[in-house]
């Protein structure tokens, strides 16, 4: 199996620095590839820079969109921050309705590593990724919720 991930930023992918949090790149790679199932192969898109979801709108849903596109049919895990994951899962939604796409957008409130939700999240996002069935879905607090509502 090959899994894509999109990584566009926010508090998952960050660690502490001078200045408070900052993005660490690879941190967000690293730790989905010390996850993974063996024989499953991860196929990385990532965002540059990263983004702080607080400024993630139309263009970078199409950005995603391109990135999903440049790898038909394969499930697809989008690391995202928590200010606009909502709106970017609704988005997901609607242009990728009546495809057969699994994508499972992923957020913690605290980065990799600080001992907070962001490992529980990405392992329920990496297993439901891998889960059989499609559509877009958002793994946050330890819980699985269809992006577009219906909660």
């Amino acid at each position: 199996m090959t899994l894509l991930l999109i990584h566009t930023g926010g508090t998952i992918g960050m660690a502490p620095g001078p200045l408070g949090l900052a993005p660490q790149p690879g941190l967000v790679e690293a730790a989905l590839a010390a996850r993974l199932p063996a024989g499953t192969r991860l196929l990385t898109h990532v965002f540059t820079p990263l983004r702080d979801s607080a400024d993630i709108g139309p263009a970078d849903w199409n950005a995603i969109l391109d990135a999903l596109d440049d790898h038909p049919g394969l499930p697809a895990l989008v690391t995202h921050g928590t200010d606009t994951m909502a709106f970017t899962g609704a988005a997901l939604t609607q242009a990728l309705a009546g495809t057969c796409r699994r994508v499972v957008l992923c957020g913690s409130m605290l980065p990799l590593g600080q001992g907070g939700d962001a490992e529980r999240n990405l392992d329920l996002a990496l297993a439901a990724a891998q889960a059989p069935g499609m559509g877009v879905d958002l793994a946050f607090d330890g819980r699985l919720m269809a992006a577009g509502g219906g909660w």
